[in-house]
């Protein structure tokens, strides 16, 4: 990919006039396409500014490539944490595509995109609009590849809104897929997925499994000398997520830490999937921690290197358990937190608990995280069904 970029660069300062702009066009788009992959987000966004300019100068025959600079300059925007502009970039590129002939590849590009950023803005019915068009463009097209980042993007979809079987099911069909074209690099995504999936459905075994798979995969795609880092260093939230989980909320916090540290400063880790991973874990370990060994524990993994961290995470998953802790008994909840149960058993928001209650709404998130704790529950539809069971409802 280096030799790509520095090809580019190259065939950028011989250019001149005579070169169509469409091809220069093009090719800064490429540019902006390849150092993204590579994390170089300022480039990025010079190649993207750039194609987009040459293409919109050209008039009527830059519309040809118009559509290819925009998306390149949206991958800028989305390196930056810049949904709304990303999102906004998308929808003019679906707009040039719609017109197309044989949408199937760009439209259907487009649309996958955009519903992945419609995701990160909360817009989860236009987010499942652009997915379900796409996954038709990709299938009609017989592309196995497309379909299954696809699925796994409905997976994230899924999760995001606390669907987490529909999740499963999702990430599941898309692993299927890649393993069937032989695209072993992409698997590590899915499976990291499906591990958080499973571990918010008590399946402790199967999401370590998947966390263990995914590790190894972003480990080899590193060394290949793929822009590894980032990848790895959110799969150690995984392993994490699995500690804290099962109640080794101090091996966890350690992880959660190093992750803070390693990686956080990455685009990804803005992403809703990844950020709401780490909030919810992140409130779930305070919760079973007092102040001073929640401190203690983010402070030594902060001095984690990425191979202490890892070598971290493979502990965790030799000592996590293959089943949740079994809940305590509802004497364990304050009066409070059982009122916090009724609620959430009523299907009230954090808001509306708040003004209910009168309380704050940091206040209820962490009466929330510590009902999860001590009835060892991983999601709000365990709670519910815990206060149907006990008559708290």
């Amino acid at each position: 990919m280096q030799e790509g970029l520095a090809w580019f660069e190259r065939l950028f300062a011989q250019a001149h006039a005579s070169v169509s702009p469409l091809v220069r066009a093009s090719a800064y788009s490429f540019a902006a396409f390849l150092t993204d992959f590579l994390d170089m987000a300022d480039a990025t966004q010079t190649y993207g500014r750039e194609a987009v300019a040459i293409a919109e100068a050209a008039g009527e025959e830059g519309k040809q490539v118009l559509g290819l600079a925009l998306g390149a300059l949206g991958s800028a925007a989305r390196a930056f944490g810049d949904y709304e502009q990303a999102y906004a970039l998308a929808e003019r590129c679906a707009e040039l595509y719609r017109d197309e002939p044989s949408p199937f590849l760009y439209l259907g590009m487009t649309l996958l995109v955009q519903g992945g950023l419609a995701i990160e803005l909360g817009l989860y019915a236009a987010a499942r609009a652009a997915l379900d068009r796409s996954l038709v463009l990709a299938r009609a097209a017989g592309d196995a590849f497309r379909t299954a980042h696809t699925i796994n993007t409905l997976g994230d979809l899924h999760r995001c809104e606390g669907q987490y079987a529909a999740a499963q099911a999702m990430y599941q069909q898309s692993i299927e897929l890649f393993r069937d074209v032989g695209a072993g690099r992409d698997l590590a995504a899915p499976l990291l997925n499906l591990g958080h999936a499973c571990l918010h459905l008590g399946e402790f075994a199967r999401a370590r499994d998947f966390f263990g798979e995914s590790l190894a995969i972003m480990e080899g795609n590193s060394e290949r000398s793929w822009p590894g880092q980032p990848a790895v260093v959110e799969c150690l939230l995984g392993f994490a997520a699995l500690a804290i989980a099962s109640g080794a909320a101090d091996a966890g916090t350690r992880l959660l830490a190093a992750v803070g540290t390693l990686g956080m400063q990455h685009a990804k880790f803005s992403w809703a999937a990844t950020r709401t991973e780490y909030e919810y874990y992140f409130a779930l370990a305070r919760a079973q921690l007092s102040e001073s060994e929640f401190q203690a524990a983010q402070s030594a993994g902060r001095a984690f290197s990425l191979k202490q961290a890892i070598e971290h995470a493979r502990y965790v998953a030799l000592r996590t358990p293959t089943s949740p802790a079994a809940p305590e008994t509802s004497g364990a909840l304050t009066v409070r937190e059982r009122e916090v149960v009724a609620l959430i058993a009523q299907g009230r928001s954090n808001s509306e608990i708040a003004e209910t209650l009168v309380l704050s709404k940091r206040t209820v998130e962490k009466h929330i995280a510590n009902i999860l704790a001590k009835l060892g529950f991983t999601n709000r539809a365990e709670i519910v069904r815990w206060a149907l069971d006990h008559d708290t409802a």
